[in-house]
């Protein structure tokens, strides 16, 4: 027996350990002969020790490597820590460098050590495969790291190398120990680069699958791209994420350029800190925020991100039940399914233009949402893109009414079904509320009284009728007078009110305050009221669009009242605002100019305006439908 066997029985301890699962029937770790052989090498005849005897050597290594060394030094990471060590076996003849394998001398003492023959500093990963010296067959794949991975008896094949880091913290094999670092000199033989967890909790994030060659032969085991660029590095041919976290207090800060990566197969290097997580900032520069990245972060309450993000990944806020809104950047063009699935405490969201699909469950039980708002872009809406929002009630639609009919809309939505759209692009589009004598044939009932919408302010709109429908003074008493003193307001407000309005329509007219300065200022609070001339140039392009037609009803008050009525049956209405003379108001013309001409006393057209609140297309369509 040599003489280096008594000493490994005092330096080898040898551990066992258990795997995290159990392994397949009928499959052993290792054999039991070859572990026991790794510590005391039992040799059934003598070494070779001639050039003869080689021919009694089935196979060996070209290039023997020394086992990689590996310091237990993570000491944050005790359940790893303990993961590592298991298995750990020193090999009794491979305690010195990688020795070249060459003919046999005779040697002068047992076991020598032939200086010639070591590579002396470099202590390689055996660049040419090892043969298999037992002749075993291929074992199963993925079956607890086996035999195949370590040093054993003999080099069975190169020892496994894993990346470096600490990101999980869990054993994940009994066998090889995880993440054993390369050592230096290694050149082309490391194809992944990426940067070790530090004590401020920074790392590189970029997926592993797009992670750049490094060369390590000066010793480096990791390059940060930062450090590489200032070390004179070109990486002007990489189009490759620089993506870094930080974590301070409970901030959680994303910076660098380009795509985050996914974590629908890994967890994000966060993963630890989740709960710890209040609040959540993206820097400019990032484009993609990956699928996965902050589910379960239930307690953030604050997300910002930056214009230059396009896209965000599957369930990216997945149950971050604690947040409650969120305003996506301009540029956004993509949203995934379960983006905002389970966010408890989302009560809004506004969907910016350019995304074109709400995917599925998008916004599934977030129960608190309340309002949402909807572009044009978007074209179809996913299977339970609203499942279980049951407090929604708004829904604001940047197109116009006739374009949500065409949104095509999935399955179980039936609360985005039952909640109010409110079209925000319906200016010009008409609709018909209350009713009023038009036809002037007063057997009959009062004709709908038809709309045009001048704009919409969220839920509210305002309204212009679009036919003048009576035919009125400005004031009775044909003196100056303002629009707060004169007896119009006063029959809009109250005779038209009740005449053209149920009590339950009059419900939706809002009171709104008016006011205008010059030499007659005022102020007034109204429900029906006229527009007044910087209203008229606003919400009309062109003097041919204040052009106006009359009623049947009205016409015939014009004739009473022996004014004249152009042939197309045009007649001029009255605005709210002063003329330039004391008895004078500005109106709007045949031609559609708005001059200072008529006297406050002379009979003219009204063309009420109201507000209207709470009105869905929903609403608008009911009345048109009741009206008409």
């Amino acid at each position: 027996m040599q003489l280096s066997v008594p000493i490994h029985f005092f330096v080898v301890v040898l551990v066992f350990s258990g795997d995290d699962l159990l392994p397949p029937g009928l499959v052993i770790q290792i054999p039991a002969d070859r572990l026991f052989d790794a510590v005391l090498k039992f040799r059934i005849r003598q070494p070779a020790q001639l050039v003869v005897d080689l021919g009694g050597i089935d196979g060996v290594a070209h290039v023997m490597a020394l086992a990689v060394c590996h310091v237990g030094d993570e000491t944050l990471g005790f359940t790893e820590l303990m993961a590592d060590e298991l298995d750990d076996v020193d090999v009794a003849h491979l305690i010195v460098s990688a020795h070249v394998v060459d003919l046999t001398l005779m040697p002068l003492a047992d076991d020598e050590v032939d200086g010639l023959a070591v590579i002396l500093h470099i202590q390689p990963v055996a660049h040419v495969q090892a043969l298999t010296i037992n002749r075993k067959r291929f074992v199963v794949e993925a079956v607890c790291d086996h035999e195949r991975d370590q040093l054993l008896g003999e080099m069975i094949r190169a020892v496994v190398v894993g990346a470096a880091g600490d990101r999980h913290r869990q054993a994940v094999s009994a066998v090889i120990r995880l993440y054993q670092q390369v050592r230096a000199r290694l050149g082309a033989g490391i194809r992944g680069a990426g940067v070790d967890r530090r004590g401020l909790g920074k790392e590189q994030i970029g997926p592993v699958q797009r992670q750049i060659a490094v060369d390590l032969v000066r010793g480096h085991l990791v390059e940060a791209p930062e450090a590489m660029l200032a070390a004179g590095i070109d990486l002007s041919g990489l189009e490759l994420p620089f993506i870094n976290w930080t974590l301070s207090g409970d901030t959680l800060t994303i910076s660098g350029k380009g795509a985050m990566p996914d974590y629908s197969t890994t967890t994000p290097p966060w993963e630890e800190h989740k709960k710890e997580i209040k609040q959540i900032v993206i820097e400019p520069g990032i484009t993609h925020i990956g699928t996965q990245s902050f589910q379960y972060c239930s307690n953030v309450e604050f997300v910002s991100l930056p214009d230059t993000v396009t896209s965000i990944g599957k369930a990216a806020f997945f149950k971050c039940e604690s947040l409650p809104e969120i305003e996506l950047p301009a540029g956004l063009r993509f949203l995934g399914g379960q983006v905002f699935d389970h966010c408890l405490s989302l009560e809004s969201a506004v969907i910016p233009e350019g995304v074109s699909r709400l995917n599925d469950a998008i916004f599934n039980c977030c129960e608190n949402l309340i309002s949402v708002t909807i572009p044009v872009s978007v074209t179809e809406i996913g299977n339970s893109a609203f499942n279980g929002c049951g407090k929604l009630r708004d829904v604001y639609y940047n197109g116009r009414p006739r374009d949500w009919k065409e949104i095509e809309i999935a399955p179980y939505n039936k609360m985005l079904l039952n909640a109010g759209v409110y079209s925000q692009n319906c200016v010009g589009e008409t609709f018909l509320y209350g009713t009023y004598e038009q036809d002037n044939e007063l057997v009959n009932d009062k004709e709908p009284i038809e709309w045009v919408i001048l704009e919409r302010d969220g839920k509210r709109l305002l309204a212009i009728s679009k036919y003048v429908l009576d035919c009125q003074p400005f004031d009775m008493g044909n003196t100056p007078v303002t629009w707060e003193s004169c007896s119009l307001r006063k029959w809009l407000n109250e005779t038209f009110l009740d005449a053209a309005f149920s009590a339950e329509e009059q419900e939706r007219l809002q009171t709104v305050i008016l006011s205008e300065d010059g030499d007659r200022p005022y102020t007034s609070q109204d429900r029906v009221f006229l527009l007044s001339a910087d209203e008229g140039d606003q919400y009309f392009a062109s003097a041919n669009e204040r052009i106006c037609r009359t009623t049947e009803s009205c016409l015939a008050s014009f004739q009473a009242n022996h004014i004249a009525v152009n042939a197309n049956g045009v007649v001029f209405w009255w605005l709210r605002t002063p003329g330039i003379d004391s008895d004078c108001e500005r109106i709007v013309f045949e031609d559609g100019s708005m001059p200072n001409l008529v006297t406050s006393g002379l009979p003219g057209g009204v063309r009420p305006a109201v507000w209207l609140d709470q009105v869905p297309d929903a609403v608008l369509r009911e009345a048109s439908a009741a009206s008409g």
